[in-house]
């Protein structure tokens, strides 16, 4: 089967034999074709041979003119001058250079897709990998390719990019109201967020005991999000969706659970209900919730969704319990070691933030009552988490403990957001408030909640 793809690879030896000709005739033209083709894009292997020993002159020769140029190759090409001959029959003219070497660029790129994904196809056929990883493998073939053809010149120039950086801030200045990075709705928070909010390629994570609300930020979060024109996807391995549904329903109708659950909803409840979803419309909140998922499988879903409706940003609930790689052979740090690097490396692959939701140590619960505040060192499970996340978030509530311990329990009602930890901005923490019926946190202040 291999040999039959092979013979049927797309590849054009005329435009090789072409490009060869052209170079030898036009030395001035060598290095823009060097920024462009490699000699692996080369399918006749005397072209090959031929483009890599002109690459090598380039860079060493001193040779004065073309002709000179051409005499030196000679002496290192198997059928010495006569193949120089033979290649300058064929040459084109010097503003050729650049179409063939694109157009060879692209089959060398489409062999590559074929062969690619052709390998796959005997993978699947022989069931040696999970479906997981197969539709990890697929999805990371397409999306390299993608971005292959996209790339255009993949160098760039310092001084050109702090004139660029000059640029943006001189917008943001003139433009204070401009919001550059994805929204949270919590405006005190995405006032001390370098970016009004999260950035693409960002790994955000917002860590919290059990029952603090973590699940019920994130569903804030994303529901702000979705009000400012950001399509929203949940990777949910602890909730389904339609306690996901129930939660958000809840929210919008401003009434417990139970209540929605029930069907216990007075006329103004129903109403608030309805004006929430009206909304919402033509907004997407897309939940996925697989008890179990690997990290592969996250990432190939999520490319699947960017592609289709533009998601802006990704969430994880949570971290613990995303399907770890090779379980049987890593302890439980280098799980979650692999899994946090994996979450980062999607984040800057498909250019939105991703918020994963992350549970803290135990160990937290031992200390006294007025020493609870989240520490970054109460990360659960690996340091990891805190080298590779370029936000980290910590969420904690008072009246949690308090009315564990406290005879006289008062609620406050109050809530403290922690920026633990913020790669080229200010730590800080923020009070919010937290909504008990409802498992809402809103802001502390007056302004409009978004």
């Amino acid at each position: 089967m291999a040999d039959d793809i092979t013979s049927r690879l797309p590849a054009d030896p005329h435009a090789e034999h072409h490009l060869i000709g052209t170079l030898i005739c036009h030395r001035d033209k060598v290095a823009e074709a060097m920024s462009i083709v490699t000699p692996a894009d080369f399918t006749d292997d005397r072209c090959r041979s031929a483009f890599e020993n002109i690459v090598v002159l380039e860079e060493t020769s001193d040779a004065p003119d073309c002709g000179c140029f051409a005499l030196e190759l000679s002496k290192r090409l198997p059928n010495g001058w006569d193949q120089v001959i033979e290649y300058i029959d064929g040459s084109f003219t010097a503003p050729s250079v650049a179409w063939l070497c694109v157009n060879l660029e692209r089959l060398s790129n489409r062999r590559k897709l074929i062969c690619d994904m052709s390998g796959l196809t005997m993978d699947a056929g022989r069931v040696v990998a999970g479906d997981d990883d197969l539709m990890e493998q697929a999805a990371a073939i397409a999306f390299d390719h993608m971005r292959t053809m996209d790339r255009g010149d993949d160098s760039t120039d310092l001084v050109a990019e702090l004139h660029a950086a000059y640029s943006r801030a001189e917008a943001e200045s003139m433009q204070q109201t401009q919001q550059r990075g994805v929204p949270t709705g919590f405006i005190e928070l995405d006032g001390l967020l370098t970016h009004a909010g999260f950035m693409p390629g960002q790994l955000v994570i917002v860590a919290a005991r059990p029952s603090i609300g973590k699940s019920a930020w994130l569903l804030d979060c994303a529901l702000a999000m979705l009000h400012k024109g950001h399509n929203v996807a949940i990777f949910s391995m602890e909730m389904d969706r339609e306690e996901i549904a129930n939660r958000v329903a809840s929210k919008l109708a401003k009434v417990h659970v139970r209540q929605l659950v029930a069907g216990a909803l007075d006329s103004q409840a129903f109403e608030r209900l309805q004006q929430g979803i009206i909304q919402l419309a033509g907004r997407k909140l897309h939940i996925l919730d697989r008890a179990q998922i690997s990290g592969a499988g996250i990432r190939a879903k999520a490319r699947q969704l960017i592609a289709m409706d533009d998601v802006s940003c990704i969430m994880v609930d949570h971290l613990g319990l995303i399907q770890p790689p090779n379980s049987r052979e890593q302890n439980r740090v280098q799980q979650v070691s692999a899994l946090t690097r994996d979450l980062k490396i999607m984040a800057r692959e498909i250019g939105v933030p991703v918020i994963a939701a992350c549970q803290l140590n135990r160990q937290l619960e031992s200390r006294k009552d007025d020493d609870k505040l989240p520490k970054l060192s109460d990360l659960r499970d690996s340091g990891s988490i805190e080298q590779d996340a370029d936000i980290v978030l910590m969420l904690h509530r008072d009246d949690y403990y308090a009315q564990r311990t406290s005879t006289n329990f008062i609620a406050t009602n109050l809530a403290d957001m922690l920026i633990a930890k913020q790669r080229n901005g200010p730590t800080g923490r923020v009070k919010l408030q937290f909504d008990a019926t409802t498992a809402t946190f809103r802001n502390l202040t007056n302004r409009a909640q978004p």
